[in-house]
């Protein structure tokens, strides 16, 4: 029963820590309401902290512990840095407005927002967690004003991709 024990207690840790899939979730969505997009992006705590430290940043161990300001900024600045949307050639400003843990062990929220101007040609680039894994994969559903939802994927050789207004 002890062996039984041990053994069951081990595969739940292991399950819970460990993955084998690698892709982030984003939703880009336009909302008629704010004039903005709303940006939600679900990935998972420890492939952040590959990244942070592939980059020279300290890993924040969020799934381990409370979040905290300087976790904040991190994980702003590192999307900042790896999720670019353009209208017609400009960058638009992504504005933070916080994290959370997810439902599922290890798996955090963090939601941002832009100004979302008419446009004519947009692209996005997405590298988030690429350089932490070659498997990675980054599926964004972008749903612009005109309502006609775009599924992307971006990878290690597809890392920018054109939208539709």
């Amino acid at each position: 029963m002890f062996l039984l024990t041990l053994f069951l207690s081990t595969f739940l840790q292991l399950s819970v820590t460990l993955h084998t899939f690698f892709f982030t979730k984003t939703s880009i969505e336009y909302s008629t309401k704010d004039k903005k997009y709303q940006i939600s992006i679900s990935l998972y705590a420890d492939d952040l902290d590959k990244a942070l430290i592939a980059e020279g940043l300290p890993a924040l161990h969020l799934h381990e512990k409370a979040e905290t300001a300087t976790a904040n900024e991190i994980v702003h600045k590192y999307i900042s840095q790896h999720l670019i949307i353009k209208h017609d050639g400009k960058s638009l400003p992504m504005t933070w407005i916080g994290m959370e843990k997810g439902e599922e062990p290890q798996v955090l929220w963090c939601y941002l927002d832009a100004p979302a101007p008419k446009f004519k040609k947009g692209q996005i680039w997405n590298t988030l967690l690429l350089p932490a894994s070659e498997s990675q994969k980054n599926i964004v559903t972008f749903v612009p004003q005109s309502n006609n939802s775009q599924y992307l994927l971006f990878q290690q050789d597809q890392m920018t991709l054109n939208i539709n207004p």
